[in-house]
């Protein structure tokens, strides 16, 4: 290549590197994700802890995924939960978006189970605790007429809904601090809960010492091939509309923190810290410092923040902010924030639609860049 080829080549370059510059600042998140983790090397030799954070997810500007898993038995159904789960839920919305998310999730736990069981060697099984983040428009804008959709409209973002959706299997926990308390919106499946251990007799098995058979401590999880007929994938679904003026942050976290601190408290602990990672960094410490003995995985979500922390936890937070962590703090294991930004006037448009410059000049694609995985 001649000089002035690689002259035109590298002004090419640059103008393209500016001119995605100038989107990337333009379209910014409304949330912040920290992470932190620990593997806990005084109690466990092995990180079983998994997590996965997607930014734009569906493609959709200002989305998240935000999910932790804790592996037991081995880390093989952990990680691919890590590395499957959400594609499985973007291709479900995709095929239906106007379906209730919650029954989009259910049925791809199901899948993810049924995956798992029948594709992954070992035996290995995992909980799973997930948070989509997503822009709704108002129910009123669904009832158009023909005319109308044809017709080019600026609907802005009065009347659009921020949605949190969650889904759970086992003992991992999302947490919700909303007007300084702390709102549990996932559902604890261990072989100490009654209603449980009553689904598990009826289906001939048996509860000894707090464990399904005498082995499992949770009562649903992602694969457990052996206890399949017992241990089920089916996961406990929320939905709930955010606030901006009420809804200061989510965590995400397996039960290596939850073991050594209550929700309301863990929620207090970091109620003033706006740094997604420090956050998480902070409750992971309190847990080492409390004696847990499991892998911790904490996520924190302000405006985005996630940390992760291997020792037997994992914690997300959802402030207004969000971002991914092994001991996470964030909206599913993450921090959230969600301070209206410019973008938003119009939520509902594609990432295709606001960077289709980039989507084309970009050989691995935006969506490739937003997906974080930090497990090892």
């Amino acid at each position: 290549m001649d000089s002035q080829a690689q002259t035109l080549s590298s002004e090419l370059a640059e103008s393209s590197q500016r001119r995605l510059s100038n989107q990337q600042s333009k379209y910014k998140l409304t949330y912040s994700v920290g992470v932190s983790e620990t593997m806990n090397n005084k109690y466990r030799p092995t990180m079983e802890d998994v997590h996965t954070y997607v930014e734009n997810f569906v493609e959709r500007l200002d989305w998240g995924y935000f999910a932790i898993f804790d592996g037991h038995a081995g880390k093989q159904a952990a990680k691919w939960c890590g590395q499957h789960l959400h594609s499985i839920v973007e291709r479900r919305i995709i095929e239906n978006e106007s379906e209730d998310v919650r029954n989009i999730l259910n049925e791809s736990f199901i899948e993810t189970d049924s995956e798992i069981v029948g594709e992954v060697k070992g035996s290995s099984g995992c909980t799973a605790a997930v948070a989509v983040i997503r822009w709704e428009l108002p129910d009123q804008a669904l009832n158009t007429t023909a005319s109308q959709k044809n017709t080019p409209t600026n609907p802005g973002l009065e009347g659009h809904k921020r949605m949190l959706y969650t889904a759970n299997v086992g003992d991992t926990r999302i947490i919700l601090f909303r007007d300084g308390k702390a709102i549990r919106l996932t559902y604890d499946h261990k072989a100490t809960d009654k209603n449980e251990v009553e689904r598990i007799e009826q289906k001939g098995g048996l509860v000894m010492k707090s464990r399904v058979n005498g082995m499992l401590a949770v009562t649903r999880s992602l694969g457990d091939k052996f206890f399949k007929d017992l241990v089920i994938g089916n996961p406990y679904t929320t939905s709930i509309e955010l606030d901006s003026t009420r809804d200061k942050f989510m965590i995400i976290a397996c039960d290596g923190l939850w073991d050594v601190i209550s929700d309301q408290k863990a929620c207090e602990l970091i109620q003033n810290i706006t740094d997604a990672n420090a956050a998480a960094q902070t409750l992971v410490k309190y847990a080492l410092d409390h004696f847990t003995t499991d892998n911790v995985t904490v996520s924190k979500s302000l405006a985005v923040a996630a940390a992760a922390a291997a020792a037997a936890a994992a914690v997300a937070v959802v402030a207004a902010a969000a971002q991914p962590a092994a001991f996470s703090v964030f909206p599913v294991g993450c921090l959230l924030s969600f301070a209206p930004v410019a973008f938003h006037k119009h939520p509902s448009l594609s990432l295709s639609q606001k960077f289709s410059s980039y989507l084309v000049e970009s050989s691995t694609g935006l969506m490739r860049h937003r997906i974080a995985s930090l497990s090892h």
